[in-house]
């Protein structure tokens, strides 16, 4: 399975409250298509003009996202897509979202757990709660 991850958009909350979205993307090809998928995708890219290595989803139209996820969905891929509009949230509703995402890290640990697992898993809760609004305002 070949797996990839990318993102886009400035994931910070924007001061006055415009139009700010964010995206981060999965897709999982199985190996035993990869080789098609990179062939065709190389091929639609050509067709469209794209002589970059890398084809940039920002620079498609419509109809080209649609081949790509139409020769996806032939390959038997798994696209995931997550997108937020980081403008329609508050500093105060974004910090209590970090509080909650802080608490629920360790709400499941017992005495039962590794010293070294407890932790680990106690660092990140700590990192969570301790990060500056400066990553939360533009």
């Amino acid at each position: 399975m070949h797996i990839f991850i990318d993102e886009s958009g400035s994931f910070v909350l924007p001061a006055d409250g415009s139009f700010s979205p964010s995206c981060v993307g999965a897709l999982a090809i199985p190996s035993d298509n990869m080789v098609e998928v990179d062939a065709k995708l190389w091929e639609l890219s050509r067709s469209w003009g794209i002589r970059n290595a890398e084809v940039k989803g920002r620079d498609l139209d419509e109809a080209q996202v649609a081949a790509v996820l139409g020769l996806l969905a032939h390959a038997d891929a798994i696209a995931e897509l997550t997108v937020i509009d980081l403008g329609t949230h508050t500093p105060t509703a974004v910090c209590a979202h970090k509080h909650r995402q802080a608490d629920g890290v360790v709400a499941e640990l017992t005495p039962e757990h590794r010293p070294t697992l407890v932790a680990e898993v106690r660092g990140i809760e700590s990192t969570l709660r301790k990060m500056p609004a400066r990553y939360l305002l533009a």
